[in-house]
């Protein structure tokens, strides 16, 4: 449901996978909330092949996974 790029967090100087919605998905309250929903499971999940999650947010431009 998003696309995946691959990040630099420079306050940790690791590479990091960043998931965000394309803009005309992130309009939508109920896409937003699966978004979100979808980050809570995946944070629970821990597993080697699973790229674990960090943190979630929503910036001006719509929702991520920063």
């Amino acid at each position: 449901m998003g696309v995946v790029y691959e990040a630099w967090q420079k306050s940790v100087d690791r590479a990091v996978a960043l998931k965000v919605l394309p803009a005309g998905l992130s309009a939508g309250a109920k896409t937003l909330a699966r978004f979100l929903r979808e980050a809570k499971i995946a944070g629970k999940l821990d597993h080697p092949i699973i790229v674990r999650v960090h943190g979630m947010g929503v910036s001006r431009d719509g929702p991520g996974l920063p």
